[in-house]
């Protein structure tokens, strides 16, 4: 599958999303089924909607029936992603599930996989400016990208990591810090012997577990940046983060949503840079979950240039 048909397989599970999120569990499978039929490469994606959707509904052997065909077809999850996600809480503990998962464990211990590193050039000769994102934890590079491919445009290179820790066959996780930190100043230090980029000019960014990481580079100074720009990031240790705060000019952008689990360690984060005297653009969506911002692509313009242009601090409630 190209990249193109990868973002049309993307685009269609929308209407999937916005049913979940309306509660109408029903119309969402109908979505996900269609979707299986059309892009059966993508099977690790809606046999997991399929799962999901049956188990909410309450529809135990549908659910347990998508599972064993999954694996039946080569797809699996690790045991992490079966016990972490809320829609199958019904099923734990069910003999059948418990054996399910355990095969699908098994399979994933037994799978491999490679960094990658997917690069978007803008128009023209350079030096210009890098922008380096991160993928949410049990994402990809391929499926964050619509959400930042606009600097392109705006005359970024745009680097997308993808990290070699699967979750499933087309899903992986940063959960190994140093694994990850490590292969992505790799990814970093190749970029800038391939590519005309401006030293002067270089966000790392991401959203949520990539989010955690992008700060985590920035501010440890494993990777020479402006700054960092994190969209809801996932678990930060508070502690680490305030020592590095004293060893650290870089600027930071800070996408919040008042109803986010983390919503408190945004604050702290926030608390953090205001000590220190670190400038950050604190945004914050009150009504927004663990997602991005809907005007994503204007928040994100207006966050690099404060990081890049260095314009006055700025935060919103």
């Amino acid at each position: 599958m190209n990249k193109s048909d990868t973002q049309e397989f993307f685009k269609k599970s929308r209407p999937l999303f916005q049913y979940y999120q309306e509660g109408k569990f029903a119309d969402a499978l109908v979505v996900a089924e269609k979707l299986a039929q059309e892009y059966p490469e993508r099977g690790a994606n809606t046999y997991f909607w399929r799962i999901c959707l049956h188990a909410v509904m309450k529809e135990r052997e549908q659910a347990l029936r998508a599972f064993e065909e999954a694996l039946s077809n080569d797809v699996w999850w690790s045991e992490d992603r079966m016990r972490s996600d809320s829609d199958v809480d019904s099923l734990q503990g069910d003999p059948e599930f418990e054996r399910l998962v355990k095969l699908s464990e098994e399979k994933h211990k037994q799978a491999t996989a490679d960094p990658e590193l997917f690069v978007y050039l803008p128009d023209g000769t350079g030096p210009f400016p890098l922008l380096i994102v991160l993928h949410a934890r049990n994402s990809s590079a391929e499926r964050d990208v619509p959400f930042w491919k606009s600097v392109v445009k705006r005359g970024w290179i745009l680097g997308m990591p993808q990290s070699s820790q699967p979750s499933s066959p087309l899903s992986f996780v940063w959960d190994d810090r140093e694994k990850a930190m490590n292969e992505i100043v790799e990814h970093f230090n190749s970029l800038m012997k391939k590519y005309p980029i401006a030293m002067n000019r270089i966000v790392v960014a991401g959203f949520s577990q990539g989010a955690a990481r992008a700060i985590e580079l920035v501010m440890s100074n494993r990777i020479k940046a402006n700054g960092f720009f994190a969209v809801v990031p996932g678990t930060i240790d508070i502690n680490e983060l305030n020592g590095w705060a004293d060893a650290n000019e870089a600027r930071g952008v800070l996408i919040s949503g008042g109803r986010d689990p983390r919503y408190e360690m945004f604050q702290q984060v926030r608390k953090i840079f205001t000590q220190k005297n670190l400038p950050l653009m604190f945004e914050n969506y009150p009504d927004m979950g663990h997602d991005f911002p809907k005007v994503f692509e204007t928040v994100l313009q207006k966050g690099l240039d404060f990081i890049i242009k260095q314009e006055p601090n700025s935060s919103s409630s």
